[in-house]
């Protein structure tokens, strides 16, 4: 079967047609999973946080009761004689223990933001008040052995057990402010990948109209961007080959995160993959992609050949480090003639080829790994922020 297919004589058209044999394509016929999923999940409303964190908040939380229950104990024994001395005190050490456990339990549970910040201050406060008065009948003229709150503890002791308290619960809060703001954070960036990714909950694996969106930017009168659209027409039915790639999402217009006046025709998602094609229409040729990125026809640097593929690698990579990301420059024919392409250097993130050979090689790679099971939503989320139309 012949790469490409001639126009029946008399057409308008003499642009040689591409087309692939499917079955000449080994990641065509490979069996994949019968559900793709997303990834990374959306994390559920409760947020995780570190181990020590969660074991200091329960310590908190046991302490919180424990102290409570004995207040209240204290409270329903007291004595009408008590009341007028020690009520106010015990009444300021129970709101301290209400106010320091309400504060972690909202930050815990990450709800009521405002509120929990104002329960920790009055807490903070009211706290720093109540260790104000220990400290002074446990320093003044009264015995070591007296006590001014509580029978089970002099005023020394329950000095030193309000400070330990005290510090226990702005240590636990800020903690759990920390965790819990990390979590909220990674939540609602996944949250917001998917929602890009996902335009009204629905998936759509072609995104945009080949060539049409090249027009509307540069004009109908615009032989350049003509030129263009037509070999992105031309190249858009080839990469629907891709769709069996359960995991591929096809964005045909792709504007350079960086630099908004550079355009390249495609770009398919998978897994955490982004292959990037750039069909070109060019008179027949040998064509060959240098060490240096520059494209040489028979043999010599030509400037009407040129390739913006390896600025718009740079620029996604600095929106998304570390993602894989390649490209390919796609050469059609504008006539029937010969037409050669190579690349110099095989590890090139940048590959030279006809539309049968950029199809062969990007299926390979977008396939392989295990990377066409699941669509990884902060890929496909960095190009559907950067397509046009």
């Amino acid at each position: 079967m012949s790469e490409w297919a001639t126009p029946a004589p008399g057409s308008a058209n003499s642009i040689p047609i591409p087309r692939v044999d499917p079955t000449r394509l080994a990641w065509r016929s490979r069996a994949w999973p019968g559900e793709t999923t997303a990834v990374p999940a959306v994390p559920s409303r409760f947020p995780a946080v570190r181990f020590g964190t969660e074991l200091l908040f329960v310590i908190f939380v046991l302490l919180s009761v424990l102290a409570a229950v004995l207040v209240s104990l204290e409270l329903r024994g007291m004595t009408d004689a008590d009341w007028a001395g020690r009520r106010p005190l015990l009444t300021l050490l129970a709101s301290g223990i209400a106010l320091g456990l309400t504060a972690v339990l909202l930050r815990r549970f990450d709800v009521a933001d405002l509120l929990s910040r104002l329960a920790f201050l009055v807490f903070w406060f009211g706290n720093l008040g109540m260790s104000a008065v220990s400290a002074i009948a446990a320093f003044g003229p009264r015995s070591a052995d007296t006590y001014l709150v509580m029978p089970q503890l002099s005023d020394r002791t329950l000095l030193v057990v309000n400070v330990a308290y005290t510090v226990l619960g702005i240590i636990v809060w800020n903690l759990l402010t920390t965790d819990t703001t990390a979590y909220r954070n990674i939540r609602l960036g996944v949250r917001a990948a998917h929602k890009d990714s996902f335009p009204n909950a629905q998936w759509n694996r072609t995104v945009g109209a080949p060539g049409r969106s090249m027009l509307n930017l540069a004009g109908e009168n615009s032989m350049s961007a003509r030129r263009t659209a037509i070999a992105q027409q031309l190249m858009a039915p080839l990469l629907d080959e891709l769709l069996s790639i359960p995991g591929v999402t096809i964005v045909h217009g792709l504007r350079s995160p960086a630099h908004p006046e550079i355009v390249i025709g495609h770009a398919v998602v998978s897994g955490g993959r982004i292959a990037l094609l750039d069909p070109v229409l060019w008179e027949p040729a040998t064509y060959r992609l240098d060490s240096s990125g520059r494209v040489l026809r028979n043999g010599l640097i030509s400037e009407e050949h040129t390739t913006a593929l390896p600025i718009v690698m740079d620029d996604l990579a600095e929106g998304m480090p570390g993602a894989p990301i390649r490209a390919w420059l796609t050469v059609l024919p504008t006539t029937d003639g010969e037409l050669h392409t190579s690349t110099e250097r095989p590890d090139s993130l940048v590959t030279l080829g006809t539309p049968s050979s950029t199809l062969g090689e990007v299926g390979d790679w977008l396939a392989g790994d295990g990377e066409g099971e699941y669509v990884n939503v902060f890929a496909l989320q960095m190009v559907m922020r950067h397509r046009l139309g």
